[in-house]
């Protein structure tokens, strides 16, 4: 018969009345909250809400959306990638084997579960991890380019906006035929 550390009996009751009791605590605050009935007006200005506040557009600056849209992509390739590339090991390994006319060839198709050694293992984790990277890199590169291309068209299309709106302003002061100069244009001495 073994004898368990005390630590290890206690342990889990202990993180159980923790977590019980954290319960017990919020639903009493939120029982009372509730009971109280809605907030009046001035209450509401001197009482933070409890509720979360959505982020603004700007609260953030666009590197940072890129940089947090590349790590979610990132995280999100890998056991993708992690799949992918040890189908393609196996393969290969079972590809190298029968071409050389090993007969053991068939026992490391990636259906028989082929044992692989250690450094196997590290080099398939390690070679997926580097896959769902450049994924990453190559999603963030594009969409820096997608936004800085957008951003250019926008500033030219407001240029052209500007040029053709002198050109009407002059055009509107010349066809009535006086020399002022139209609305919106520059006063001469100024």
């Amino acid at each position: 018969m073994t004898v368990r550390p005390i630590s290890a009996a206690i342990l889990p009751a202990v993180l159980l009345l923790v977590f019980t009791s954290a319960r017990l605590y919020a639903d009493t605050v939120g029982a009372q909250t509730s009971a109280n009935g809605p907030a009046s007006a001035s209450s509401a200005t001197t009482t933070p809400s409890l509720q979360p506040v959505p982020y603004g557009p700007n609260e953030f600056p666009l590197w940072a959306q890129d940089l947090r849209r590349a790590e979610v992509i990132t995280v999100g390739v890998f056991p993708f990638a992690l799949l992918y590339t040890g189908l393609i090991y196996n393969f290969s390994r079972y590809l190298s084997l029968a071409v050389s006319g090993d007969p053991t060839a068939p026992n490391y198709l990636p259906w028989n579960n082929p044992t692989l050694s250690g450094n196997e293992k590290l080099g398939i984790v390690l070679g997926s991890i580097g896959v769902a990277v450049a994924v990453g890199i190559i999603d963030f590169a594009i969409n820096s380019s997608e936004r800085r291309a957008a951003e250019e068209r926008r500033q030219a299309q407001e240029a052209a906006a500007k040029e053709v709106g002198l050109k009407s302003a002059d055009h509107v002061g010349k066809q009535n035929g006086s020399s002022a100069p139209a609305p919106g244009s520059p006063k001469p001495g100024l």
